[in-house]
């Protein structure tokens, strides 16, 4: 087997979070053979519907790590004009491993006929719940995974999600996400956290949300539940950031009015950098009706941040009632309770929950990470 496996890796996303995040992670340690293993080679493909280069925060990040970056040009979301680019970018590649990331990339590389020629690995990462069109579309990664080789998934929830939906269960593997603590904060970093705590007032605790506000995310739980706690104990000096953004976010901004929350919940929108919000965090709260293993959740725990979050997908995998305070999905009385007992933690009892959930996360090391997608990789090569 060579010393380098090549893959051609197809993802669409603008932004450096979630399986992002993992794969430049993947790819700035692995670039070059060590300890016994192959280097990778990643060729990224990412689409584009505009005219002239594309400038994203994801490209740039994906051509600092040293990536070949093409681009396939698209109308919309499911162009079968991409097909043939997908197959002229693989005839100049020729990789060793086709690789593709959630619905659309899966779909069109499927439609693309190259996995009968290259070991294709296609990756599961969760799915959104938008509207009906995006669930329809998440019907077709049935028709895709049973063409690919391998079938990648974040969590050992979600694999029986993917048998149930008929996929064999001896061609899907667990790839848990890596997390690398977060350095000194930077100039700017503590800039935007003087402006948070000025933004808040003093002696006010804040807790964080931190997510796409898409449906799946339980933002709407998470905005009732914050109501009810504000009822509840209406003395509590407390606010609620939420970070992200998002297709629910008109939908979130009429609860907060119909809760009567306009003064005591921020959404800042979008943030390209989430350190400065876990450095002001006294609560990281995880709403999902359906989430893996998140980053954010990993995050919270090495930054040592109580944590409130639902006991669903791979969330359960990760941390423990010993770590954080889970509640059932969809609850906005119980997740209102556990926000309240989180903040009103014990010393003794916060500093033994934050300390055992950051050794947890550290476990979560981009050299187990690495290893066990090289070791995938040799697996499939191996299997032809």
């Amino acid at each position: 087997m060579s010393n380098t496996i090549k893959v051609l890796a197809y993802m669409d996303s603008e932004w450096v979070q979630g399986p992002p995040k993992s794969l430049l992670q993947f790819a700035r340690s692995s670039g070059k053979a060590k300890d016994g293993l192959p280097g990778i080679e990643i060729s990224l493909v990412v689409p584009h519907r505009g005219e002239g280069r594309l400038q994203t925060p994801f490209v740039e990040a994906a051509e600092s790590a040293g990536l070949h970056v093409d681009v396939v040009r698209e109308s919309g979301p499911y162009d079968l004009r991409v097909v043939p680019q997908l197959r002229a970018m693989a005839h100049r590649v020729q990789p060793d491993i086709l690789e593709t990331h959630n619905v659309k990339p899966n779909f069109l590389m499927l439609l693309s006929g190259l996995w009968r020629r290259y070991p294709w690995i296609a990756f599961h990462h969760g799915y959104t719940w938008t509207n009906f069109r995006v669930h329809a579309y998440n019907q077709l990664d049935r028709a895709s995974f049973r063409a690919a080789k391998q079938v990648v998934t974040v969590c050992d929830a979600f694999v029986h999600d993917l048998v149930r939906r008929g996929i064999s269960r001896r061609k899907i593997a667990v790839q848990y996400p890596a997390i690398t603590p977060y350095g000194p904060l930077s100039v700017e970093a503590e800039a935007k956290v003087a402006e948070l705590r000025r933004m808040v007032g003093p002696d006010t605790r804040i807790a964080v949300s931190v997510g796409r506000l898409s449906r799946e995310k339980g933002h709407l739980t998470l905005i009732r539940g914050w109501g009810q706690m504000r009822r509840r104990w209406p003395e509590e000096r407390v606010h609620l950031v939420v970070v992200g953004e998002g297709p629910e976010r008109a939908k979130i901004e009429a609860e907060l009015m119909r809760e009567g929350l306009a003064g005591n919940v921020t959404l800042v929108g979008l943030q390209l950098e989430v350190q400065p919000y876990y450095e002001v965090a006294d609560l990281l709260v995880l709403p999902s009706d359906s989430e893996g293993p998140a980053h954010v959740l990993l995050e919270a725990m090495v930054t040592r941040r109580p944590i409130a979050a639902t006991k669903v997908g791979g969330i359960p995998e990760v941390v423990t009632d010993e770590t954080a305070l889970l509640v059932e999905p969809g609850d906005p009385d119980s997740l209102a309770d556990a926000m309240y007992r989180a903040l009103h933690l014990t010393e003794e009892k916060r500093q033994r929950m934050v300390k055992d959930a950051e050794a947890d996360a550290l476990a979560f090391t981009p050299e187990r990470y690495r290893r066990s997608l090289i070791a995938l990789y040799q697996k499939v090569l191996l299997e032809g």
